[in-house]
């Protein structure tokens, strides 16, 4: 899945053979998220990856994950993980890891 790029629900839709509507009713009854959550967890996800492996600014992170800038970027992994994205990364690469939060979730 391309995630860097724009993901729209008519298009999933289409690929299956599904209207829109019903394509985002099954997909949420089966996986528990809705597209557009289930597409931001995998970008949040990516995003993680991408803290951790490279030095890239969080702009161009959050470019490389099909998002807006870096406030979207911010606003997303703290909604999903709970803190910024800085602060996990340097919490990840310096051992200042939590206890009661041992991974990205």
């Amino acid at each position: 899945m391309r995630i860097d790029s724009s993901v729209r629900v008519s298009d999933l839709a289409a690929e299956v053979g599904l209207s829109p509507s019903h394509f985002a009713r099954a997909f949420a009854i089966r996986l528990g998220l809705s597209p557009y959550n289930f597409i931001m967890k995998l970008r949040i996800e990516r995003a993680s990856e991408l803290l951790l492996a490279s030095d890239k600014s969080l702009a161009e992170i959050a470019f490389n994950c099909g998002l807006a800038d870096q406030a979207h970027f911010s606003r997303l992994f703290r909604r999903f993980v709970g803190t910024t994205p800085s602060r996990w990364r340097r919490e990840r690469l310096t051992g200042g890891e939590r206890k009661d939060r041992p991974g990205l979730w």
